[in-house]
């Protein structure tokens, strides 16, 4: 019984990652539809075109107001709706608290959704695929459950990026930056409440100013204490180090 134990092992932790590699297979199969041309009208005269699923989104009645499912590449948007809506949260982590800061590893940056093109959804399944690879000898490696939720980050699959933050979190307790990503893939599953806890206790290890003011905009707009959202703001704008567009941001917000 105990000699067959890691093998089971290794069949759990594949199966696992069964719906990692459908999620890929899903955004390849969205890339193809886009690139292709749509069929010529029938004999009826309709014209139907190629049908392919749909890679892994939030629900439309499940986003919070004012959001989309995924950020535009580069980085979240920082502009207001048009219906005069929450403002999208800050996606400027903090600097990781531990020797495995993933800006050491290249990804200082993170990309938005997904474009489109195939030549990144082929880079990004060549990396998952490494990632993968990877995980199956060392399945807590931290670095690498990062970097796969960042991948699911920029795909707008923020259920996926979610699981992964968290192992990551389980490994590597001390790092901000995936604790951070967390609370905003809570925010775009609409668990709000679950979000400002994140950010709350992000807080309590750094006076950080995109964490602040991604807690005030939750505590304005969302748990109705438009107090708390104050204080936070006027906590942000009176820190040295923070960014001038967090700051233009926290004075609209108190205007």
């Amino acid at each position: 019984m105990m000699r067959n134990a890691p093998g089971a092992g290794k069949f759990l932790f594949l199966l696992l990652l069964l719906p990692v590699f459908l999620g890929l297979a899903a955004m390849l199969a969205v890339s193809l539809h886009d690139l292709l041309p749509a069929r010529r009208p029938g004999r009826g005269g309709s014209s139907a075109a190629l049908s392919m699923p749909p890679p892994a989104t939030v629900p439309d009645e499940k986003k919070p107001a004012g959001m989309t499912a995924s950020p535009p590449r580069g980085q979240f948007s920082q502009r207001q709706n048009a219906g005069g809506g929450p403002p999208e949260l800050s996606a400027n982590p903090p600097s990781a608290a531990s020797a495995g800061d993933m800006t050491k590893n290249g990804t200082a940056g993170m990309t938005g959704a997904a474009s489109g093109s195939m030549p990144d959804l082929r880079e990004q399944a060549d990396e998952m695929a490494a990632l993968m690879r990877t995980l199956r000898d060392n399945p807590n490696d931290a670095d690498n459950l990062n970097k796969i939720a960042e991948i699911f980050i920029q795909a707008g699959d923020w259920t996926r990026a979610e699981i992964f933050l968290n192992r990551a979190l389980l490994s590597r307790p001390s790092d901000l930056r995936p604790r951070f990503l967390l609370g905003i893939s809570l925010y775009r599953q609409n668990k709000i409440r679950e979000a400002a806890d994140i950010f709350e206790e992000l807080l309590k290890s750094k006076e950080d100013p995109d964490t602040l003011y991604n807690l005030a905009v939750i505590r304005k707009y969302h748990l109705n204490d438009k107090a708390g959202a104050e204080e936070l703001l006027r906590r942000l704008l009176a820190l040295d180090d923070a960014p001038p567009e967090t700051l233009e941001k926290a004075r609209r917000e108190l205007q």
